[in-house]
């Protein structure tokens, strides 16, 4: 019985998908269960971190060229799956072209709790958070309720028994924050604004002068490090360490953080995953959908906008407003006292 999961999309909506990954392994077994990624980061961190085989990734982006794209059908062809799960989270529309081109028996899909299935679709999505949206599936075996679908979820989100992997030039044993602003490259709009950032940064050294701050980033998010970090080179207590270590590395020192600062991204899902204390500064998002799934405390525009959360309107889609009001609205006397409380 041969299962294929759908779920290229960036490490933090991976994360997400560590339940049912774990679910699937345990129903049909390692070798039977393969996962479709987007990139090699995405799985070096399931290999490391779920019983996923390395031998059952296959890759696929919306930007692959066409000659990419067909030999991505092909494969999925080659292996004649009997059941293709397609997650809430993934396309309805372009995920359901796919089953039709990779000729699997099966598809397992969702339909919205207020409607009535359509062909093929086969599990209910009532579920608000996507740690519990990507679970959902597990209808079409089991004869699970709600509740032995979240108490499966909490039992089986978390890393335990991590490695750590050596970090030379940072104490792990002091006391630090970690600094996480951006939200990914194409996502800006999710980023409390810089300034804010430089301002807390300058907050915290007076309000807990113990605590080194380390301010990180991800593939094109060093100018906003450098901007934030710029007026602290002389500092010691204040770092920059963006792009400057390996996956391992980068999740060893989120781990060992007393707190973990960030924006809605993927980082902050990481923390999550290993249960480092955590605030997050949200606006057009939902933290209920899309936020950490457990150990965070938000902060957003206070009162909420009516317009909170915009993600999901046709208009603004995943982009925002031009203004951002929610993020502009959102100030760090909130997030300080967001930091004192997890503290």
């Amino acid at each position: 019985m041969k299962i294929v999961y759908l779920g290229h999309h960036a490490l933090g909506d991976a994360v997400m998908k560590v339940p049912a990954i774990r679910y699937l392994i345990d129903k049909f077994g390692g070798k039977n269960v393969y996962f479709t990624v987007r990139d090699k980061g995405v799985e070096n961190f399931l290999i490391n971190h779920t019983p996923l085989h390395k031998d059952n990734f296959l890759f696929y982006q919306k930007d692959n060229s066409i000659k990419e794209k067909v030999e991505f059908i092909k494969q999925l062809q080659y292996h004649k799956f009997d059941y293709f799960i397609l997650p809430p989270t993934i396309n309805n529309k372009n995920g359901k072209l796919l089953y039709k081109l990779s000729r699997a028996k099966k598809l397992i899909a969702h339909y919205e709790i207020h409607s009535l299935p359509k062909k093929n679709e086969v599990y209910v999505h009532q579920f608000k958070h996507k740690v519990l949206q990507n679970l959902e599936f597990v209808r079409y075996f089991e004869d699970w309720s709600d509740e032995t679908i979240i108490e499966f979820a909490n039992k089986n989100y978390y890393l335990d028994n991590i490695d750590k992997t050596n970090v030379n030039d940072i104490n792990l044993k002091e006391k630090y924050f970690m600094l996480h602003p951006g939200s990914g490259a194409k996502q800006t709009h999710k980023r409390y604004p810089v300034e804010k950032w430089r301002d807390f940064v300058s907050i915290l050294r007076k309000t807990h002068p113990e605590y080194k701050i380390y301010v990180s980033g991800v593939g094109g998010e060093g100018e906003l490090t450098q901007t934030i970090t710029a007026p602290y080179k002389n500092d010691h207590f204040v770092k920059d360490i963006a792009n400057q270590y390996t996956l391992g590395q980068f999740m060893t020192i989120i781990r060992n953080c007393n707190l973990f600062i960030s924006a809605d991204c993927g980082p902050t899902h990481l923390a999550s995953i290993m249960k480092t204390n955590m605030v997050t500064v949200f606006g057009p998002t939902d933290y209920h959908i899309t936020g950490p799934y457990t150990h965070s405390l938000r902060v957003e525009a206070e009162p909420k906008l009516r317009c909170m959360p915009c993600h999901l309107s046709i208009k603004y889609k995943n982009k925002g407003c031009a203004t951002l009001d929610c993020m502009q609205l959102a100030n760090n006397i909130q997030l300080l006292e967001a930091v004192n409380q997890q503290l």
